[in-house]
């Protein structure tokens, strides 16, 4: 969420609901004619962002944002139309959907460091603290990836944004509260909004809770409610760039391992690699 005031809040629960949770079917679904004027501006946002992430056309994300705002701007520099160094640099102190979409166009471009800066600037923003919690786990540093979660509980209840940033932080930690913890997250979230986004989400808690034959199912529905996936037919640079905080769970990866086998093996492997490496280390300190 762009920011958070308490009207706005019940306002947009179930647009939030399911852009986080990718069900953007559901959300272009949505009746807009009795929103607020703030409220529509940041639904047709939303809305926007699901169809950048669908690979929809320049025409038709145009189409969707009938609300003139620097926030509509930036969402169309992150398809492609404008200048995003230009709008932070006019709009990224004050606006809270230009430093949300700046952060993300700057984590693209890999400028971590200028991305907190200027999520560093944002008040009460759900989704800025996600990102933040994305930068941090990305730049291997639990601790403050926690404490930007901890003092966000201050201000904000769990919103889905922030139980799900809350999930990458619980398989980052790691141990057996932990995965279940974050597992738990994305069944409820299959529960009411089963798409193959929650479905791979689920499939990573399980894969570290070693339940394969779990991990392989939800992979395998995934991927055939996503069977018509080809690399071709969404432009997967920008789909990525519009998911924000979902964007690291992205299930496209499955598609290019062409079975759900493969997937698992690699990062079964992957892992096996590094409990062989922390086994030596530690039998090498102990006999030190």
């Amino acid at each position: 969420m762009f920011s958070w005031e308490a009207s706005l809040s019940n306002e947009l629960y179930f647009v939030r609901q399911y852009f986080y949770s990718g069900s953007y079917d559901k959300l272009s679904e949505i009746d807009t004619s009795s929103l607020s004027e703030k409220g529509l501006e940041l639904t047709e946002l939303y809305m926007a962002r699901a169809k950048l992430a669908l690979g929809e056309s320049i025409e038709s994300i145009q189409g969707t944002l009938t609300q003139k705002s620097a926030g509509g701007a930036a969402l169309l520099a992150l398809a492609g139309e404008g200048n995003m160094d230009h709008l932070i640099e006019q709009h990224g102190d004050t606006d809270a959907a230009v430093q949300t979409l700046g952060a993300i166009y700057l984590i693209h471009k890999e400028a971590y460091d200028e991305a907190l800066s200027l999520l560093q600037k944002s008040v009460e923003n759900l989704e800025a603290v996600a990102l933040e919690v994305y930068i941090r786990l990305y730049q291997h540093k639990l601790e403050a990836a926690e404490a930007a979660i901890t003092k966000s509980l201050d201000w904000a209840d769990e919103e889905i944004v922030l139980q799900i940033a809350q999930s990458w932080v619980k398989l980052a930690k790691g141990g057996l509260d932990s995965y279940n913890d974050a597992f738990y997250v994305y069944e409820e979230l299959n529960g009411s909004e089963s798409n193959p986004r929650v479905l791979t989400c689920m499939a990573c808690s399980d894969l570290c809770l070693l339940r394969t034959q779990e991990a392989v199912s939800s992979l395998r529905s995934a991927l055939e409610m996503q069977s018509d996936y080809t690399p071709a037919a969404a432009n997967l640079k920008t789909a990525v760039l519009a998911l924000g905080p979902l964007a690291p769970l992205d299930a496209k990866q499955l598609y290019e391992t062409s079975s759900c086998g493969a997937f698992l093996a690699k990062q079964l492997n992957q892992k096996s690699q590094e409990f062989d490496t922390l086994a030596t280390q530690f039998l090498a300190n102990s006999s030190a």
